[in-house]
């Protein structure tokens, strides 16, 4: 935000008093002529929420379906309005995607909506994005979905806590529109991948060096090895 407001010849005002909040004001000069010397830019459909770098869309990118129940689905949990409704909006184009306000009201739909991947803020009201990647995390009948959290957060201890939580990427604030797709992408790309190698194999002792790092991924390999001796 700073680096805006010098651009512009601004100035930030702070004020703050202990246990009665802070304010922040930031004024500009009035007048073109201060800025006599630059040059005006085009207006562009940007977001404050978006670094200037773009990646190439067709480095990641694949043939979009055109039916709508053959797409891979995407949770967004998002509590800021405006970027949550900009995520909706960019990921729609390649997903089927539905939208949440706080962790808790995405547990109370995740196991219905049955999302291939779930985005997520931290920093939300009524349950983080941490919890909510921790309860999905610790569940059978969830952990395989992949975590990805977007947050401001830049504080390395603050990375390891999300990280530790089982999330699968950590992108943070402000993120690249193509780099962020392709994340996604990529991961949903990988656990196809994944699902297609353990659908070919016979659930023997032979393949325990595959079986995943979570223990409920090993209950769960365990307990397709009970099925299968049934049969």
């Amino acid at each position: 935000m700073w680096k805006l407001v010098r651009l512009h010849k601004g100035k930030i005002h702070l004020s703050s008093r202990e246990q009665h909040g802070s304010e922040v004001k930031v004024t500009f000069p009035k007048g073109k002529e201060i800025y006599k010397n630059a040059r005006q830019a085009l207006p562009s459909a940007g977001t404050p929420y978006l670094a200037e770098a773009r990646v190439p869309e067709a480095s990641f990118e694949t043939q979009r379906p055109n039916n709508l129940a053959s797409r891979q689905r995407i949770l967004i949990v998002e509590d800021n309005d405006e970027l949550r409704h900009y995520l909706q909006q960019t990921l729609s184009e390649e997903y089927t995607v539905r939208t949440c306000t706080n962790g808790k009201e995405a547990l109370d739909v995740v196991e219905e909506y049955k999302p291939d991947l779930i985005l997520s803020d931290i920093m939300m009201p009524v349950m983080r994005g941490d919890e909510l990647c921790a309860a999905i995390k610790n569940n059978i009948q969830t952990s395989h979905i992949p975590v990805i959290l977007l947050t401001a957060l830049t504080d390395e201890k603050e990375v390891m806590e999300g990280l530790r939580t089982g999330a699968d990427e950590y992108i943070l604030k402000p993120f690249h529109t193509g780099i962020l797709k392709a994340n996604i992408h990529n991961m949903l790309v990988n656990r196809a991948l994944l699902r297609n190698k353990y659908a070919s194999l016979e659930p023997t002792e032979d393949n325990d060096h595959l079986q995943a790092t979570s223990e409920l991924d090993r209950r769960f390999m365990a307990d397709v090895k009970k099925a299968s001796k049934k049969t």
